[in-house]
């Protein structure tokens, strides 16, 4: 983490047990779901979603279909669950709800890799999807909210 940290505090929230299985290959894993994600940040946390009545839809104009009220692509927060919250780097508890072989991965991957890309994040957001990961979202700068 950097020094130039908000001083937001929480309690963590890690009692549901989620024990993640693979990969999505079902779900895009761009830019789309990133605004509607970032509405559950917070500095200095890991938090996991779950997307939720997710539907994909058979025709081309449209994108995706969160639930009966049909939202529009540009507004997903409805389709996403918030399943827990630990602090930056607390493996153990983060272990609690994605499992240890996820969160080897993650650390693998983002966490603790040396892509310069990843180094000092501030937060960071993982989104899942039947128990699948599917994409991350982060930031480096406090955005105290």
């Amino acid at each position: 983490m950097n020094d130039n940290q908000c001083d937001c505090k929480r309690d963590e929230l890690y009692n549901e047990e989620y024990l993640a299985s693979g990969f999505s290959t079902e779900i895009d894993e761009g830019e789309g779901w990133w605004d509607a994600m970032n509405d559950f940040q917070y500095d200095g946390e890991i938090v996991i979603l779950e997307l939720i009545n997710y539907v994909i839809c058979d025709h081309q104009n449209c994108d995706v279909d969160c639930s009966v009220n049909s939202p529009s692509y540009s507004d997903l927060s409805g389709c996403l669950k918030l399943i827990g919250h630990v602090k930056m780097k607390n493996y153990p508890d983060l272990t609690k709800i994605l499992g240890k072989k996820e969160i080897e991965k993650l650390k693998e991957n983002y966490f603790e890799c040396d892509d310069e890309f990843y180094k000092n994040m501030n937060y960071a957001i993982l989104l899942y999807y039947k128990k699948d990961f599917c994409t991350i979202t982060f930031g480096s700068e406090p955005q105290c909210i």
